[in-house]
Parts: C-alpha cells; sequence; structure tokens
C-alpha cells in the first residue's frame, strides 16, 4: 500500500508523505483506533464493504507503523 492512500484512509490529514516519519506511534494509534470504531464491521452490518474496508485500515496501519 501506498503511504498517500493510507493517509487518506486513515484520514490523517496533518501530515504529508514527506512528514509522516515525525508521526508518533501513539498518534498514529489514535487515528487508526478512531476509524476503527467508525467502520468496525459489527456496527456497520447493513454495509457489505464494512469488512473491506476494515481490512483496509488494517493494512494502512501496518503500512505507516513499519515506517
Amino acid at each position: 500500500m501506498k503511504i498517500s492512500e493510507a493517509l487518506h484512509i486513515l484520514n490523517i490529514t496533518n501530515y504529508s508523505i514527506h512528514t509522516i516519519h515525525n508521526i508518533s506511534l501513539n498518534e498514529l494509534k489514535k487515528y487508526y483506533h478512531i476509524q476503527c470504531i467508525i467502520y468496525h464491521p459489527d456496527k456497520n452490518n447493513k454495509d457489505e464493504d464494512a469488512t473491506l474496508l476494515f481490512q483496509n485500515i488494517n493494512c494502512a496501519y501496518t503500512t505507516l507503523k513499519e515506517l
């Protein structure tokens, strides 16, 4: 996954591709948890794409965490 795509999925707007290396792990976790709460498949069981979106959120978090 591209960094820009991961930033978009996690709704991180105050960092860019060049400055994402400055994000703390706690701040990254905060963005991740917010998106997980909003898009968790159990809370969005009427949305057929909820599982795929939740998997993309996990992938985006993993991508950014490994930087």
